[in-house]
Parts: C-alpha cells; structure tokens; sequence
C-alpha cells in the first residue's frame, strides 16, 4: 500500500514565518515612515508658522516705509512753502527778552507792548508774561491821571525778526 506523502512538519513553518516576517518588517516600516511623515508636518507647520509671523512683521515695515514716504513728502513740500514765504529759521534773527518784576511807569508799559506786538517782519514768542499793579487802589484796566504808582511787569520770551526783505 502505498501511503500518502508525508508533509514536511518544517516546510510550511518557514514559509509562515517568512510571511509573519516580512509583515511585521512592513509594520515596523509603516511605523518608521509615519513617525517620519508625522515629525515632518510639524516641522512644516512650524515653518508655516514662522513664514507668517514674517509676513505680518514684513507687512508692519512695508506699511512703516510707505507712512515715512508720505511724511517725507509732506515734509519736502512744507520746507519749499515755508522757503517760499519765508519761514525758515535762517531768515529770521532772535533776541532774547527777560524782564522780571520790574517797576515800569503806565506811560513806559504801552509803548513797550506795542513794540512786541507781532507785525509782518517780527513774531513774538512769550514763555512768561505778568502784569499787575504796585498799589491796591489802583485797577489795571481804569486809567488814574496823574498817577505815579508804577505797573509791575516780568515779560520773558524770544523775538524774531525778519533778516529777509519778504514780508509776511
């Protein structure tokens, strides 16, 4: 009688752990691309991230220059009007003013204020100005003939005067 080939106990076993093999090398495979595939998209969106804090700080400084174009240019254009008019500081001269509680006549008060009034060829730029009256019956305002109670006046300040023939 004839008997049926006998299966090699050891035959198929390789083959199964070949196959068990080779599956859990493609798992192990799978779990180092995706660990890869994973490490890579956070370091892209970290990218990303950084790419659009650039942008906005790029934004900031293109919108920055485009506000110091734009006062340049209204800069430039004040400088040629006040050229034009005269304004600029090189054509006016300064003369330093200060008086301080000094006692003046009424009759001295007028003409000197008269003389700081702005006109077209000098501007007046007062830092400090008091007057007052020296004695309780008078006021500053009412007109006492014959008075001889003097005003007490601290005037201080800058007056400039045109070096330029232009006038204002």
């Amino acid at each position: 009688m004839k008997t049926a080939p006998e299966k090699s106990v050891t035959g198929p076993l390789p083959f199964r752990l070949v196959m068990l093999g080779g599956a859990v090398i493609l798992l192990l495979l799978g779990v180092f691309f995706f660990n890869r595939a994973r490490i890579a998209h956070v370091q892209a969106e970290m990218q990303f991230s950084e790419a659009n804090h650039l942008l906005v700080a790029a934004n900031d400084r293109q919108q920055l220059a485009q506000r110091n174009r734009a006062l340049l240019s209204e800069v430039q254009q004040l400088q040629k009007q006040a050229s034009e008019k005269s304004y600029l500081a090189s054509q006016w001269g300064e003369r330093q003013i200060n008086l301080k509680q000094q006692n003046l006549a009424r009759a001295q008060v007028n003409p000197l204020l008269l003389a700081s009034a702005k006109t077209k060829d000098q501007l007046l730029k007062l830092e400090e100005f008091d007057l007052s009256v020296t004695h309780a019956d008078e006021g500053l305002f009412d007109v006492i003939i014959n008075s001889r109670q003097p005003l007490l006046l601290s005037f201080r300040g800058s007056l400039y005067f045109r070096l330029a023939e232009r006038s204002l």
